[in-house]
């Protein structure tokens, strides 16, 4: 496993996995069009920050945030 930061580029790459939790374990109703809007919203703003998890290739975890002061 390893670790690396995540670049726009990389967000189709998650999409799945965050609708994927969120539909199916939060019982929401995310689309693919709006779950890429939010992540791409997160990892261009400002101090924002995302990481993901590679088991090889393939992307198996992220995690996105932004630091506040």
């Amino acid at each position: 496993m390893k670790f690396v930061e995540m670049t726009p580029q990389d967000v189709g790459k998650v999409v799945p996995l965050y609708v994927n939790y969120y539909n199916n374990v939060e019982g929401a109703e995310w689309t693919d069009a709006q779950a890429t809007r939010r992540i791409t919203q997160i990892l261009t703003m400002l101090d924002g920050y995302s990481i993901m998890m590679l088991d090889k290739t393939e992307v198996v975890g992220f995690a996105m945030g932004f630091f506040r002061q």
